[in-house]
């Protein structure tokens, strides 16, 4: 991973975390009805400018790294660091203790382990003495080189010395590398990068294996004449050394005229993998994805419902809590608490019981405790959730809308204004709703089959549909019932999912072709009639999710059972979708 250098790692730096849209909204659902548009405010990521003021920042305990392995060579992720307390959390300064004390005794009993480990005179995480004197305040940082690298560095060690003593040539940068056991400037991790993005072509013709192949067809006679001047016979290895009638310098010059044919070849090469192969290079091109540790996991959840329509992603979560559907009659979902991990107790689960079948439900992004369900019946239910959880089943939400005379497909709050909430239903009708007063504002029309998923842009001005019709549809709500804008979407109809990309310049489209081979489309929304870039996956009846990351334009989709996360850049220039690397899950999605 690229390291931005700077001067100081302890101050904050501003141009690399730059403020974030917050969790509060001051446009209500009366201002955004009369036309009035206002982005969430912005918060600060400085530390010294957070919500708390002055109060101290209690640590607490965090995933480490991987750090090496233990006596029996098996990976370990118990090893654990302090890192900083999410902000308006509590933490006893007895636990602060015990914590600190588990800490230490881990580090302790890890680091015995890692100053026996070497091979053929090179010692793994091997600590420099530096030259001056260390006090008590002194603290080293140097960063410890994987096994990998330094089993590459010793085969590396092991060639060059292998031709360097018949010439008694040795490079003095490479010797000097080779004595460094730790890498810690930028400038030689970018070429340890460069060096691992090498190609299997360039390495062939480096090899000195086809070296010595060529050498032994030229002695017997059997390599064919040729009078391309480019392409030039290297002698082996193992010829020089037999031939005594060629002295130091005259092997030189061999060596320099057979590096630099090889230093043209290789970068032919390089220029025509950069443009041709690799194209565009994203920027976040190489993603790590790594398990939360078990003791913030939440297990035992049992009896997990089967039977949420395509519509709905199935489960939802904000800062505070989690809301799953449950099997069963009533319409169950149980809601979950972050700051309570661990394992569920047996017996019966504190749900909401919504009376019918569960058609989608959202959490209100500007209050953690309110979550809307739809339903069948075409009854919107506003639950609210106490401090501290559930303790019990409820069946009596604190309010109840009657939004559709047919069953709730979708339901999604406004990402800017309170209050404001829209419905879709199978009579092909979305309606707008002022939950303040509980009241229909607008009524949008225009489709003519079901509508599958609905989606707000970033400024909240606008809407956008994909619907079981193959059509993509961007609805203006304040000005027009009726779309603005249509296109052709996805030809499968199983199902599809759309969202807004690049400051609403952009959509993506997940759907499926007429194979059922799930697909990813990116359109431009000014014109919604050929996507411009196409991305094809595999052949699942599980609905392609998309999560969109705004601030660094990622696409992370993945399905339902799905054991991989699919990881996508979006940008503005083809091919408008850049792979990046998917992450596979341990177990399923």
């Amino acid at each position: 991973m690229y390291q931005v250098p700077r001067k100081s790692y302890r101050d904050f730096h501003s141009d690399l975390f730059p403020d974030t849209n917050g969790y509060k909204s001051e446009l209500s659902a009366t201002q955004w009805i009369s036309g009035i548009d206002a982005n969430v405010p912005k918060i600060s990521l400085d530390p010294a400018k957070r919500e708390l003021g002055d109060s101290p920042i209690i640590p607490r305990l965090g995933p480490k790294p991987f750090s090496g392995t233990n006596t029996h060579g098996e990976f370990s992720f118990d090893r654990v660091f302090n890192v900083p307390q999410a902000p308006g959390s509590e933490m006893s300064d007895k636990d602060l203790t015990n914590q600190a004390i588990s800490d230490q005794t881990l580090e302790t009993n890890g680091d015995q382990h890692e100053e026996d480990l070497c091979l053929d005179g090179i010692k793994f995480n091997e600590e420099v003495e530096p030259a001056h004197e260390r006090n008590d305040d002194y603290v080293e940082d140097t960063p410890a080189i994987s096994t990998a690298e330094l089993r590459k560095k010793f085969e590396k060690n092991i060639s060059t010395e292998s031709v360097d003593q018949f010439d008694g040539t040795v490079d003095e940068k490479y010797e000097f590398d080779r004595q460094n056991s730790q890498r810690t400037s930028i400038a030689e991790r970018r070429r340890m990068y460069e060096g691992r993005s090498q190609s299997v072509q360039e390495d062939k013709h480096g090899s000195p294996t086809l070296l010595r192949r060529r050498e032994s067809l030229k002695v017997r006679g059997e390599q064919k004449v040729t009078d391309d001047p480019d392409i030039i016979s290297h002698p082996s290895i193992d010829f020089l050394r037999n031939r005594s009638d060629l002295t130091k310098e005259n092997i030189t010059d061999m060596n320099k005229r057979s590096n630099s044919v090889q230093s043209f070849q290789n970068n032919t090469t390089v220029s025509k993998r950069t443009s041709t192969v690799f194209g565009r290079v994203s920027k976040f091109r190489h993603l790590k994805g790594t398990p939360g540790q078990r003791g913030t996991n939440i297990e035992n959840i049992r009896n997990l419902s089967r039977q949420i329509p395509g519509e709905c992603d199935g489960f939802h979560a904000n800062s505070e809590r989690v809301a799953v559907p449950i099997a069963g009659a009533g319409g169950k979902i149980a809601v979950l608490e972050l700051n309570k991990p661990g394992r569920l107790p047996d017996g019966v689960m504190a749900t909401l019981v919504n009376k019918q079948n569960i058609m989608d439900f959202q959490w209100d992004p500007f209050d953690a405790k309110r979550l809307a369900v739809a339903c069948d019946d075409g009854c919107v239910k506003l639950w609210i959730i106490p401090d501290g959880g559930l303790t019990e089943p409820t069946n009596e939400p604190a309010a109840e809308l009657v939004a559709h005379t047919d069953k709730i497909n979708i339901i999604r709050f406004h990402p800017l204004a309170k209050n404001v909430l829209l419905t879709a239903s199978s009579d092909l009708y979305m309606k707008i709703w002022d939950l303040t007063e509980m009241v229909e504002k607008y009524c949008l029309r225009g489709h003519t089959d079901q509508i599958l998923c609905f989606s707000w842009s970033l400024c909240g001005k606008y809407g956008a549909t994909v619907a079981k019709d193959t059509r993509i549809r961007i609805f203006e709500p304040r000005k027009n019932e009726q779309p603005i804008r249509e296109g052709t979407g996805p030809v499968g109809t199983r199902g599809a999912r759309i969202v807004w990309a690049l400051d609403g310049e952009y959509l993506v489209v997940t759907g499926f072709d007429k194979v059922s081979e799930r697909q990813i489309y990116v359109y431009k929304s000014a014109d919604l009639n050929i996507p411009v870039g196409m991305v094809g996956l595999d052949v699942s009846p599980a609905i392609l999710m998309p999560f969109y990351d705004e601030d660094s334009s990622t696409l992370f989709a993945t399905g339902k059972g799905d054991v991989r996360i699919y990881c996508f850049e979006i940008t503005d220039e083809a091919p408008f979708i850049c792979h990046l690397s998917h992450h596979r899950c341990a177990s399923m999605t």
